[in-house]
């Protein structure tokens, strides 16, 4: 005959069952979240022969987290190196059309057995004009806008270069507003308003200029 412990033993008992069933239901609770797909950010761009242009990769899991991809376990490559090369860190130069008007290569990023792509389109036009897509911009205080600088080239093509590693942003007056570069495709350069006034925001891309009015309310 089995002998139950006495009752007073039956919370003590009960708490100890409940710690090893927590535990044993913790077991997954600490697997390492799983890569399920890669955003590459441009996702398109015109880069012109001698110029280089960052991509950056983002890793969506399985638990819905983010994170900027880099390091050893991401790998970057060309498909045609002759005529754009990518860094282990995802910096593209473009280096030749192969005697066409334009040439279009796709950079690879890969983590594990999961990947991603941009077309790169290299060019050997020159730029002739920059525009921006805003004239002016309200902006509250500590809030946040976009601006987009668009490279007409002179083979008729138009490209977003907003956060082409060759395009300069500054603003002045300073000390109204704070510039970065945005995400998306095309991604936006982001206009941050940290004091109250009027200030021209302005973006420099091969030799050519485009700004716009930015006021902080």
């Amino acid at each position: 005959m089995i002998s139950l412990p006495n009752r007073k033993a039956w919370p003590g008992l009960l708490a100890l069952v409940a710690l090893i069933l927590i535990g044993a239901g913790c077991k997954n609770f600490f697997v390492d979240p799983k890569l399920t797909s890669i955003t590459v950010v441009p996702s398109s761009q015109t880069v012109v022969i001698g110029s280089t242009q960052q991509l950056t990769a983002t890793g969506t899991y399985d638990d819905g987290s983010t994170k900027t991809l880099s390091g050893s376990g991401v790998s970057w490559t060309s498909a045609d190196a002759t005529s754009a090369t990518v860094s282990t860190s995802g910096l593209v130069k473009a280096i030749s059309t192969n005697g066409n008007a334009t040439e279009s290569v796709v950079i690879t990023v890969q983590a594990g057995t999961v990947s991603a792509t941009s077309t790169i389109l290299v060019a050997t036009a020159t730029v002739t004009g920059l525009s921006m897509d805003k004239s002016t911009l309200p902006v509250s205080n500590g809030s946040t806008g976009q601006l987009h600088a668009n490279a007409t080239f002179s083979n008729g093509t138009v490209s977003d270069v907003s956060i082409n590693s060759g395009t300069v942003w500054s603003s002045s007056p300073t000390g109204i507003v704070t510039l970065a570069n945005g995400t998306g495709s095309p991604a936006p350069e982001v206009v941050t308003g940290i004091a109250a006034g009027t200030t021209t925001v302005t973006a420099i891309f091969s030799g050519k200029t485009a700004s716009a009015t930015v006021t902080v309310n």
